[in-house]
């Protein structure tokens, strides 16, 4: 970690402050405002750590984030942060509290970015690069990436901006790779700085990718001796390159790199979610720090990365310093008479001004010290011998200063130097004491700190917004609309529905069928698609996983998973009498029509079952109560209804809209005025988040809609009928074939959602396609928030 010499004395004069209280603070917020990403890395754990990359922070949650917690240095990262809408004025927010910002990316959107932010010395790019052209793209799965990384990092550095890079070292990475890559970064381009680091230690990839410790040091010890020889700018402090090579030991710091998302504030550290708090507080307080760590827990035993080590290191070389009991102090001398010492060609100073000048002279050696750096000493150049004189004190103009233990009225701050250190608490044998660690805050007189400084950068955020000024950083979004639209030229942009893919229920299946998996090995049976996408259906065959049309191709004893269709009770009893190990993962809510269906059954009601009768979630309902229940398909069904003087209940497919079924309902409404009409909740909250999204794509202008999804979705299906009923052309495409340029002719503002069971990733690739065409600007277009989750069953929960 190295900054510019005004940012270093910043933090530096932070990490002093703070050391001298003993407590635990942090050196860097790591803020995700997104978790979406614009790319799918192979190394990447943040694009599967959760089951949805949909959620996002407001523009106020990042800047409140920056004043909870008072590091220096906030890392915006994610996701990707330039597809985060607003990012522009969440830097310009951290600009106001002072903060030092690095903006992490792919680079994949950074050239077009230039434009809105303006160069600054505390604003760096940290542009993500794993290796040379074939190495890069091929982690990022993304060719030609590195030479629009590279391309954009020139045209930035030639524009004034402060530009690094972050590599990833994995297993199979070649050390020849990384020298060559850190050879040309320095000597053909200027990069300003390159952090190398260990792969990720994720539970969610695959772990033949990382390094264990032995391994990782092995290749680091050949990178720093060449980053060395070669003076390659590595950012990376000489304590932390010591570590990774082996021949220093290092306590991890969790705590200094606090992770804030959009769930909440994550502990213990960027890779582990072992809590989500609500606040920066009740992380600090909530999390057992202690109890992490090489030798404390079994999944931190390999790490070596630098969010939590390369902290540890500046509190060491602070420690080292300012000593463990706070700032390093000038020695106490024994009191004697003030004398006045001229130098030749200086004026005299009166012994106050030369005291209050050596105080502070002390002072700044001190913040430069605080991170590892150097102390610039001078030889005492006065005339005489005096035995108090300090040869590491230097005044400006070359003046002396002389060292007074005592005089009248000394100042509080060398009161408290001057106070005997009070060592912390003992520690439990066979544990390593951080120097940042420490006990009790007072949270009430922090906490109206913080809600002070919020109030202040909201006021000095909106006067600026009110008076219709750019924010000090760069343009507003509304001002790089204006400019575009006002060149005269067509601009090709994607509109992207929000919400969109995965629905709770979906991800709760395919979760069942992962955790069987990985809990019993293959093969798993599934009776039926699990649910209606062919790429998820091929994924989940790669992994082990066996689809059946029957029970009866399942031999005996087998563990059998039932779509999230659902079935008719007769086939679980099929099931049962075959001996197989039933798994039900039907979603919640196509459960809760089943029980509808068996309660009007009972109750002497004719059960108008709305939908589509030769789909399966049709055919398992119906199987519920067979003879009571009648599929209506349209309302020339509803008119032939015959129930034979029985009042009439209807319930309905949970794939259609409240528009699919409204005409058929309104149709049997009219012929049977006791009708017990559906509950609003029958119909998937998904499937109506997601044709609403549809329209709103049709009323922003987007002439064509591209569906993702198979022909065998249901709601995908329904998306290309909604998307056409308002006014706008639509096709259904499965996201993996590409898209030919002949059909978004005559389109410049095209619409992009997926299926319910289309997963994320496909929406990245479609991107990708679009980008290569020249859709590379893309806007997001919500209209819900979906935050459901569905208990997995029993059988699962527990592995």
């Amino acid at each position: 970690m190295k900054f510019p010499l005004a940012s270093t004395v910043q933090i530096a004069g932070y990490v002093a402050r703070n050391q001298r209280s003993g407590k635990r603070y942090p050196l860097v917020l790591m803020l995700e405002p997104t978790l979406a990403c614009n790319i799918a890395c192979i190394g990447c754990g943040k694009i599967r750590e959760y089951e949805s990359n949909k959620a996002k922070l407001s523009v106020e949650e990042c800047i409140d984030a920056g004043v909870q917690c008072p590091a220096p240095v906030v890392s915006i990262c994610g996701g990707e942060p330039l597809v985060f809408k607003g990012i522009e004025d969440v830097v310009a927010g951290f600009m106001e509290l002072n903060k030092n910002i690095e903006l992490c990316t792919n680079a994949l959107r950074l050239e077009q970015y230039l434009d809105v932010f303006e160069p600054n010395k505390r604003l760096t790019f940290v542009v993500h690069l794993d290796g040379m052209r074939e190495i890069h793209d091929y982690i990022c799965d993304y060719p030609g990436l590195w030479d629009i990384a590279v391309g954009a990092i020139v045209k930035a550095r030639s524009m004034g901006f402060r530009v690094t890079t972050n590599t990833t070292i994995f297993k199979e990475t070649e050390v020849e790779d990384v020298i060559q890559m850190m050879d040309y970064l320095t000597n053909e381009i200027g990069i300003d700085g390159m952090l190398v680091a260990p792969g990720y230690q994720y539970s969610q990839i695959d772990p033949n990718l990382t390094m264990t410790r032995a391994e990782h040091e092995e290749k680091f010890r050949a990178i720093r001796a060449a980053a060395r020889e070669n003076n390659y700018r590595w950012l990376a402090s000489p304590i932390y390159q010591d570590f990774l090579a082996g021949d220093r030991k290092l306590a991890c710091a969790p705590w200094g790199s606090i992770t804030r998302n959009p769930y909440g504030w994550k502990g213990p550290c960027y890779l582990l979610t072992d809590g989500i708090f609500p606040t920066y507080d009740a992380l600090l307080d909530g999390i057992e720090w202690d109890e992490y760590g090489p030798g404390n827990d079994d999944r931190c035993e390999h790490c070596a990365i630098h969010s939590g080590f390369e902290p540890s290191a500046a509190f060491e070389a602070c420690a080292r310093r300012l000593g463990a009991g706070g700032a390093r102090r000038c020695e106490r001398r024994p009191r004697g008479p003030a004398r006045l010492v001229r130098a030749r060609g200086c004026a005299a100073r009166r012994p106050a001004g030369r005291d209050r000048a050596r105080r502070h002279a002390c002072r700044r050696r001190a913040r430069r010290g605080a991170l590892g750096g150097t102390v610039t000493r001078r030889a005492w150049r006065a005339a005489g011998d005096d035995p108090r004189r300090r040869g590491d004190c230097r005044l400006r103009r070359g003046a002396p200063a002389l060292a007074r233990a005592h005089r009248r009225g000394r100042s509080r701050s060398r009161e408290r130097a001057s106070r005997p250190h009070r060592p912390a608490a003992r520690r439990a044998a066979g544990r390593e004491r951080h120097p940042g660690a420490a006990a009790e805050r007072n949270r009430g007189r922090r906490q109206a700190r913080r809600r002070l400084r919020l109030a202040r950068a909201r006021a000095r955020f909106r006067s600026r917004a009110a008076r219709g000024r750019a924010c000090s950083l760069g343009r507003t979004a509304r001002a790089r609309t204006a400019r575009r639209g006002g060149g005269g030229l067509a601009v090709k942009q994607v509109l992207l529905a929000a919400p969109r893919s995965f629905c709770a229920g979906v991800d709760r299946a395919i979760e069942i069928v992962e955790r069987l998996l990985a809990e019993h090995g293959p093969p798993v049976y599934v009776r039926h698609q699990i649910v209606h996408n062919d790429h998820v259906v091929r994924r989940l065959e790669g992994l082990g996983a066996v689809f059946v049309d029957h029970e009866d191709e399942i031999p005996s004893g087998a563990i059998c998973v039932l779509s999230a269709h659902g079935v008719a009770p007769s086939v679980k009893e099929s099931c049962e009498q075959r001996g197989l190990v039933v798994v039900d993962a039907v979603c919640p809510l196509v459960s809760k029509v089943h029980a509808e269906a068996r309660r009007y059954a009972d109750s002497g009601h004719v059960v108008a079952l709305v939908g589509h009768m030769d789909h399966v979630e049709v055919i398992g309902t119906r199987g519920e109560r067979p003879e009571q229940t009648v599929v209506i398909e349209s309302p020339e069904d509803a008119a032939k209804l015959d129930p034979g003087g029985k009042p009439v209940a209807v319930i309905t497919q949970t794939t259609l809209s409240l528009d699919d079924v409204a005409e058929t309902v309104d149709a049997l409404g009219e012929r049977f005025g006791d009708l017990k009409r559906p509950a609003a909740d029958d119909i998937c909250y998904a499937t109506q988040n997601r044709q609403d999204a549809v329209k709103a794509l049709a009323e922003r202008g987007a002439s064509l809609i591209l569906v993702i999804g198979s022909e065998t979705s249901s709601n995908a299906r329904r998306l290309v009928e909604v998307a056409q009923r308002s006014g706008a052309e639509a096709l259904l495409i499965d996201g993996e074939s590409g898209i030919e340029p002949d059909l978004l002719s005559g389109h410049e503002t095209v619409g992009l959602t997926a299926g319910a069971s289309t997963p994320e990733e496909l929406v990245a690739l479609v991107l990708r396609s679009l980008a290569s065409l020249g859709y590379d600007d893309y806007e997001e277009v919500e209209v819900a928030r979906e935050a459901v989750n569905f208990r997995l069953p029993r059988e699962v929960a527990a592995t």
